[in-house]
């Protein structure tokens, strides 16, 4: 029998052992939209929100033992369930990815003869698959143009290094930089910057935080800043 696994923050499901009796199951991503029924017009009017729901992962699994397979089944929960929030999960099957999941639920203590315990792991999925390209650095210099492929608007990191202060525009978004000391790490998903462990969001400004919209994006800055690099974190469905 082929043996499956998944990796969850880095560390192989097989290491702990479960066992798989089939790939990870994901389901599909599903658009977020409004429907909108105006009186007296036939038809239903769609608002697209450009965004997309959770999906749902289910791995079916079991766990063996030679003697308590309730040992094992502590072993494994504590794999699932020791770390909080969104985690990186990676399959085999989907190589060039990876997603953000929660994990839903823990292995159940059934058991029969005391050696086998199957069971289903649930996780809850961020929608986007993220290409593991998308996290290598690139250094642009102002008026660069970089190209998203993918289809979709990527929110990148920034890594910016130069002094005083200046802007950094994607397109037609813009970060006004009120005071850049050395480096500063601007994260447009989150909309926080920060240097190290230090939080820096009252040094900067900005009406909406740049996306890297799909197709071409001119990346230009200004003022004391001597050096841009973006992880262009891009994503597919």
């Amino acid at each position: 029998m082929r043996n499956y696994s998944f990796l969850l923050d880095g560390k192989d499901s097989s290491e702990c052992g479960i066992k798989m009796q089939a790939p990870l199951e994901i389901g599909a991503a599903k658009p977020i939209y409004e429907k909108i029924q105006i009186p007296g017009r036939n038809g239903t009017l769609i608002f697209d929100t450009g965004a997309f729901e959770n999906r749902k992962a289910k791995a079916r699994c079991f766990a063996l033992s030679l003697d308590n397979v309730i040992n094992k089944i502590n072993e494994i929960n504590r794999f699932l369930l020791s770390a909080k929030g969104y985690r990186r999960i990676e399959t085999p099957e989907d190589p060039a990815h990876f997603m953000l999941a929660k994990v839903s639920n823990g292995a159940k203590i059934s058991q029969r003869m005391m050696r086998l315990a199957p069971f289903d792991i649930e996780f809850d999925c961020k929608p986007q698959r993220f290409l593991k390209a998308g996290e290598n650095e690139i250094p642009v210099n102002s008026g660069t143009v970089l190209s998203n492929p993918y289809g979709f608007p990527a929110s990148p990191l920034l890594q910016i290094e130069g002094s005083g202060s200046g802007s950094v525009s994607i397109g037609d978004r813009t970060i006004q930089i009120l005071n850049l000391d050395g480096n500063l790490t601007i994260d447009c998903e989150t909309m926080n910057a920060f240097q190290g462990i230090h939080n820096k969001n009252a040094d900067i400004k900005a009406y909406e935080f740049p996306i890297l919209e799909a197709g071409e994006n001119e990346i230009s800055f200004f003022g004391g800043i001597t050096s841009l690099k973006i992880i262009p974190r891009w994503w597919e469905i």
